[in-house]
């Protein structure tokens, strides 16, 4: 399983009040690795770290929260995982097949409207 993250909160198409937001998430992989991090983007372009729990065991999800400021309007949240040993989430997934599949491993995005 290669490393992976994901947003469950705010859901995809979600309509949120405008201001402070807590994004919340999940990052995962085959456990031969600790998740060292996991970042959050708002815009693609600047990632700030979010705050990780400890998994309860090398193959359990690490559960992750991070607080960001969005103003009204159409935003795409974004995650990214980082294990120890380096491995990241590429842009594209590097794997040209179904982004619900488990070999998938693109950064995970979230489309939300503010108002």
């Amino acid at each position: 399983m290669k490393i992976k993250s994901l947003i469950f909160s705010p859901a995809e198409g979600g309509q949120i009040v405008a201001g402070q937001t807590t994004v919340k998430g999940v990052a995962f992989n085959d456990g031969g690795a600790a998740i060292e991090r996991v970042e959050v983007s708002t815009d693609g372009n600047i990632w700030q770290a979010a705050q990780l729990q400890k998994p309860s065991g090398p193959f359990a999800w690490s559960r992750w929260t991070a607080e960001v400021e969005l103003p009204a309007g159409e935003h795409k949240l974004q995650c990214r995982a980082f294990d120890t040993n380096g491995k990241t989430q590429p842009p594209d997934g590097q794997v040209h097949w179904n982004p619900a599949g488990y070999a998938w491993n693109g950064i995970h995005q979230v489309s939300v409207r503010t108002s």
